[in-house]
């Protein structure tokens, strides 16, 4: 497990490990610092982002046809006669029963 690699002659395999070791250190010392400063390519189909403004669209036109809805539901309650008073004395009388039966924690 820890036995020594196995040599023909140590004087010439030592040289040679020297000899490696040596060209190692000068490539190491004429090594030049790179750094990549190129901004990454773009594709324009990523940018245009087709599909979300579609989405947006159906989105905001559900919107719009959801608010002319209540717009028009408003509208028909305003245009309406008001109660009778009859009616807000009943739910005057309902909400006092309701308050006299909470329960106060």
């Amino acid at each position: 497990m820890y036995r020594a690699i196995p040599r023909p002659n140590r004087l010439c395999s030592e040289k040679k490990v020297k000899q490696e070791l040596n060209l190692h250190r000068k490539k190491i010392k004429e090594m030049k610092p790179f750094i990549d400063i190129m901004e990454p390519t773009s594709y324009g189909f990523l940018n245009d982002r087709k599909k979300k403004e579609q989405m947006q669209e159906i989105r905001f036109s559900e919107i719009d046809r959801e608010n002319k809805i209540l717009l028009q539901k408003i509208s028909t309650i305003m245009t309406k006669s008001p109660p009778s008073s009859i009616k807000i004395l009943y739910l005057y009388e309902i909400y006092d029963k309701y308050k006299s039966h909470r329960i106060y924690i």
